[in-house]
């Protein structure tokens, strides 16, 4: 009847509604198609009809409410696009007014936002459907378009002429709740067409010439794509050949959080709410544990295989950068080291990859909550930066790191805005920094110069303790987990190109200890016998990684027990075992 309908989700109890609306009710639902059965174990009304937008000419295709459900938009077969009120339906011609507004989702094929998703002389039939994601990401395409679109980030080994570090040129303004009007990057758009094709834009797509990129696959029209809740995954839905496509959406900027505060109010709500977890997020990667790594010291080793002592090697550098950066030194010539830029955070109250682990092992750490983050940063070496300084896989991979000291962790920090005289009176400016203790994490001082008077301003910050998590997550230190790679994603991709990179820098490395010139000359198998021999070599670490995917021992892929699954403590475990026949 090319009509919206607004409904009300009203739970009234039958026996709270007069007899003649209950009869009604069910012989309507009886029309609908209802069995009996269904009908008898209904015990409440379940919606309520309240307005309806008739004012369209066709069927409605498309429909969209706004951030404070005051209005909605929709489309129709006949490329209409019309606003109404809620709860009412009655149709509104403000429409330069509400183009403006932030709207909760895009799904509407037509708009000002997403005029340049249209090609020239296409049909309003040619898009079936379209999805923009939740949250920023930093630039992947440029807004002005062109025939070849540089795609970030860009493929190995190419380099494009000039500058390639990624440049938002159109950049868009906030809404509220989004960051600062200069936040930087952009949302991402999904168009599915009548031609088979998934394309992806930069939202808002009003530029001249939009680029895009283009995937195939389906063998008809798509008729429906949606993003994921963290915008990790892209679903498409086909027409005719009746198929669902899952599409791995590559943000490399982003780091996965988990472990957060989760303790609630007596109504159920957090006492830390998402927005304040969010801004205690920004605050706390943008600010704190940075090192100026142009020093000498401490520069990463040159080569870094599978060997163990490599391994060691590695996770000394790791640590030698986690010391300084925990003592929040930074030479008077540095000046103020340059705050991390961070382009979005999402906050999520369920879900958790490792949720109920003890991280990084019960004897140090509490269990892992429910609650996590997705934080989007500017450029992929602040990602790296964070990973080594805010803690390396290696203290899960290799537990005897973090017992030795090698490795730190730390839990989340909150900074506590105190003014200058509390400060001198509390004697803030004679504290010195306390030593690492995984046992207790302590307050941190920090201090920033004032580039126009030279003058020093210090900054507290406190741990988050037990006191901010339910009791039953224990006293122990509460470690932030953070990867960078997506925990609820099978690891045997990541697994499988870690170990094939570490046998071929392992055969490298051999080579040159036979030949030291060798490395200058061909620096990579060459030969037929050389490329034999490297796959040899991976073929029988594929054959142990198929191992562990079956093997449910002491960090197995199968294992039930608390520990993380891990392939490089799994194998230094088996190394051992068969070293030392007690343990066989």
């Amino acid at each position: 009847d090319n009509c919206v309908d607004v409904y009300k989700h009203s739970l009234v109890q039958f026996y709270q509604r007069p007899e003649r609306e209950l009869q009604r009710e069910q012989s309507k639902q009886k029309e609908l198609g209802f069995t009996d059965e269904e009908i008898e174990r209904q015990s409440t009304f379940p919606y309520k009809r309240v307005g309806c937008c008739n004012d369209h000419s066709s069927a409605v295709t498309h429909l969209d409410f706004d951030i404070e459900s005051a209005y909605i938009r929709s489309t129709s077969q006949s490329n209409e696009l019309l606003f109404a009120f809620i709860p009412s339906g009655k149709q509104t011609t403000a429409t330069q007014e509400l183009s403006l507004k932030q709207w909760f989702t895009d799904t509407c094929v037509l708009g000002w936002t997403v005029k340049s998703i249209w090609a020239k002389g296409s049909l309003g039939s040619d898009i079936n459907t379209l999805d923009r994601t939740h949250c920023k990401v930093p630039p992947w395409a440029p807004s002005h378009g062109g025939s070849q679109p540089s795609p970030y980030p860009y493929p190995d080994g190419f380099r494009p002429k000039g500058s390639y570090i990624p440049v938002d040129e159109y950049p868009t303004n906030n809404y509220p709740g989004e960051g600062t009007p200069d936040s930087w990057g952009h949302h991402v758009l999904a168009t599915g067409d009548d031609s088979g094709k998934v394309k992806l834009f930069r939202w808002p797509a009003f530029g001249f010439k939009q680029a895009f990129r283009c995937f195939v696959g389906h063998g008809s029209q798509v008729a429906q794509v949606r993003f994921s809740y963290d915008d990790d995954y892209l679903i498409s839905a086909g027409g005719a050949d009746m198929t669902l496509f899952q599409w791995r959406h590559v943000i490399p900027n982003k780091i996965y959080v988990q472990n957060l505060p989760n303790k609630k109010q007596e109504d159920g709500r957090y006492v830390i709410g998402n927005s304040e977890m969010k801004e205690i997020l920004r605050e706390y990667f943008a600010k704190l544990f940075k090192v100026d790594r142009t020093e000498r010291d401490l520069q990463p080793p040159r080569v870094v295989s599978s060997d163990m002592d490599k391994e060691k090697e590695r996770a000394k550098f790791i640590g030698r950068v986690q010391e300084r950066s925990w003592k929040g030194e930074v030479p008077e010539e540095k000046g103020n080291l340059p705050d991390r830029e961070i382009v979005s955070v999402a906050i999520f109250n369920s879900g958790a990859a490792n949720e109920g682990n003890a991280y990084p092992t019960a004897e140090y750490g509490s269990q892992i909550t429910s609650r996590w983050a997705a934080v989007v940063f500017k450029s992929k070496d602040e990602v790296d930066d964070v990973i080594d300084l805010y803690g390396h896989p290696s203290a899960v991979n290799y537990e005897s790191f973090f017992h030795n000291g090698e490795m730190r962790l730390y839990p989340l920090y909150r900074q506590i805005d105190e003014s200058p005289a509390a400060m001198r009176e509390a004697g803030i400016r004679d504290m010195k920094q306390d030593d690492y203790d995984p046992h207790r994490p302590v307050i941190l001082i920090r201090s920033e110069r004032d580039m126009r008077t030279g003058k020093k301003t210090y900054s507290r910050w406190e741990p988050m303790d037990h006191n901010d998590y339910e009791e039953s997550m224990g006293q122990k230190p509460h470690f932030l987990l953070i990867t960078a790679n997506d925990p609820n994603e099978s690891p045997v991709t990541s697994v499988f190109d870690r170990n094939m990179a570490k046998v071929e820098a392992k055969w490298i490395v051999d080579k040159c200890a036979i030949d030291p010139d060798w490395e200058e000359q061909f620096g990579m198998p060459t030969s037929n016998d050389d490329v034999m021999e490297v796959y040899t070599k991976q073929t029988e670490r594929w054959q142990e990684i198929q191992e562990w995917l079956m093997s449910d021992d002491k960090f197995g892929a199968t294992s039930s027990g608390k520990e993380f699954r891990s392939f490089e403590a799994w194998f230094e475990e088996k190394k051992e075992r068969s070293q030392d026949p007690k343990r066989k």
